[in-house]
């Protein structure tokens, strides 16, 4: 039996690692779905968010369609000009969602790690119940985004932080003109 409805699971998964697919392990022992919210949705081909939310959604789904068939969702949230603006857009999503869903008083999570001031976010949702899960392995994009795009063609050790689907995406995604600048490996 499971403790929620949805666990809520924010984040930009530039690109999705082995720690986001532990988040999501941790959230389906607790509840019998998982809304994966792919913020920044309208910004891509930056250093700091290179992919776009299409191309995060297929290495999500690549990673978790044969263990968790129907059991997640994937869907996109844009930056805007306020937090105010951002939470209840963030709010209005997900409960289009359970609309859609024909769920009636859903219990709903929040799932995350603190790791900085940048997750301040994660205390933003009083009307939702938070699990905390600690850093997987000391993995964060930020260092893999930049190993990426660094053509080392010596230090390939980043590539363990990776799922073998996302590494597979990434492969394919190379040759795009678009992702040339990014992805060098």
């Amino acid at each position: 039996m499971y403790v929620y409805d949805y666990v809520i699971y924010i984040g930009r998964f530039q690109p999705f690692h082995k720690g986001h697919f532990y988040v999501v392990e941790k959230a389906l022992k607790k509840a019998q779905k998982i809304l994966i919210i792919c913020g920044s949705a309208n910004i891509n081909f930056t250093t700091k968010n290179p992919f776009t939310f299409e191309d995060r959604k297929l290495i999500i789904e690549k990673n978790l369609k044969d263990k968790y068939p129907h059991r997640y969702t994937v869907l996109p949230l844009i930056d805007t000009p306020t937090d105010e603006e951002w939470e209840q857009e963030l709010y209005k999503i997900v409960e289009n969602y359970i609309k859609s869903e024909a769920i009636s008083n859903p219990k709903l999570a929040l799932i995350g790690h603190k790791k900085d001031d940048s997750c301040y976010y994660l205390d933003m949702f009083k009307n939702w119940d938070y699990i905390e899960v600690p850093n997987y392995k000391g993995i964060n994009a930020t260092d893999i985004r930049e190993k990426i795009s660094s053509h080392d063609d010596e230090d390939h050790e980043w590539m363990n932080d990776l799922t073998e689907e996302t590494l597979k995406v990434l492969e394919k995604l190379k040759s795009h003109k678009e992702y040339n600048k990014f992805i060098k490996f």
